[in-house]
């Protein structure tokens, strides 16, 4: 067998379930696992391909078969694919290398979702990206963009002037993004415990904007299990009179627009700091991260990410609900400044709790652990 992996010791190899090595049946003594140990890294050699090949101890006229193409169906496809391109993209000319760049921080599986300052950058990265991955293989079709020209929209299809993008709809010519409702359809089944975290997890929401909308089911769930209720068991008509009214008016989501934009200049942007605001109630505790641009004409505050929680079944004070949204707001605002490349960026947390903030300040060596 062989396996292509950059940089990768012959002591991780052994950890791979590929050789059947780790099998429970053959698991044995100490010193027979050791044995095993020891044979497989000695017959495991990497050739002039830079792929280890591992021999089975079995001297038979072997015919070797390798993958020449990126296999999908498998579990390990998505992992294959992303490194197949991973791979391309960091062995490219030196006058692709920031196309490569861009492209590489860009995919999600096989989906590009990206941003350029004008329609010239834009063909020049088309352009450069088909160059760059058509050595191995990859049409790259289906490009979309928004278009400053209002004729060139105009003449768009009406299917063709909102898309979907990882979920979420893009509408081209208000450069916003909108929530995908079209899989949540009304029917007459009874209500029960599975209906109601099925239609909550029909909306596919990673920015977290309709958190305040998808909040009300949640709570719903909750009272679900203080009931201890099987999964397809109707409802209480209290529980199902909530959430009929809630999924009757769940329709009023597509009118919330968020602009895609949260710079308005990318070569002049001006003073830019993250503002994190946490807060918390009996039933819930939330955190949501703005970007603040101010520049000479103008400021703006778009959001960029916001998350909530129930609160947990057994009974907590409102300050430590408080410590909790504080918590992931903490957790929130480093991974969207990972994610941005806007580590260095300042950062503002805003807390309406006395308490909480106390014990922010007062740091940990102070306080016991504080587990739910």
């Amino acid at each position: 067998m062989s396996l292509h992996v950059n940089d990768a010791k012959i002591s991780d190899l052994w950890r791979l379930d590929t050789t059947r090595n780790l099998r429970p049946r053959r698991k044995g003594t100490r010193q027979e696992r050791e044995g095993r140990r020891r044979t497989f890294q000695q017959k495991c050699e990497m050739d002039s391909d830079g792929r280890y090949v591992v021999g089975k101890g079995i001297q038979l006229n072997q015919k070797v078969f390798q993958h020449r193409r990126v296999v999908f169906g498998l579990s390990c496809s998505p992992y294959l694919l992303g490194a197949t391109i991973r791979f391309h993209l960091q062995n490219v000319p030196h006058n692709f290398e920031k196309t490569a760049t861009l492209l590489l921080e860009s995919f999600y599986v096989d989906n590009c979702v990206t941003s350029v300052d004008d329609h010239e950058e834009l063909e020049k990265f088309i352009e450069e990206s088909k160059t760059v991955l058509s050595t191995a293989k990859f049409e790259l079709r289906g490009w979309e963009h928004s278009y400053s020209d209002l004729e060139s929209y105009d003449l768009l299809p009406p299917e063709g002037k909102s898309i979907s993008v990882l979920g979420l709809r893009w509408h081209l010519k208000t450069y916003s993004l909108t929530i995908d409702l079209r899989d949540c359809v009304e029917d007459d089944t009874p209500v029960t415990k599975r209906k109601i975290l099925s239609t909550v997890h029909k909306i596919f929401d990673p920015l977290g904007f309709t958190c305040p909308v998808t909040l009300g089911p949640k709570v719903l769930l909750q009272e679900c299990w203080k009931l201890k209720v099987s999964w397809d068991t109707e409802l209480p008509a209290s529980i199902s009179k909530k959430f009929e009214r809630w999924r009757k008016e769940l329709s009023k989501l597509n009118k919330i627009e968020i602009p895609r934009c949260l710079i308005p200049s990318r070569n002049a942007p001006g003073n830019l700091t993250f503002h994190v605001f946490c807060d918390a109630s009996k039933i819930a505790y939330a955190a949501c991260v703005f970007l603040r641009c101010e520049s000479e004409n103008s400021t703006t505050c778009q959001l960029i990410q916001a998350r909530c929680r129930v609160a947990p079944m057994k009974s907590l004070s409102i300050p430590r609900l408080e410590l909790l949204a504080c918590s992931i707001g903490a957790r929130l605002s480093q991974s969207v400044s990972i994610d941005m490349k806007l580590e260095n960026l300042p950062k503002i947390f805003w807390s309406d709790s006395a308490d909480a903030l106390y014990w922010v300040k007062k740091g940990k060596e102070t306080w016991a652990p504080f587990v739910l």
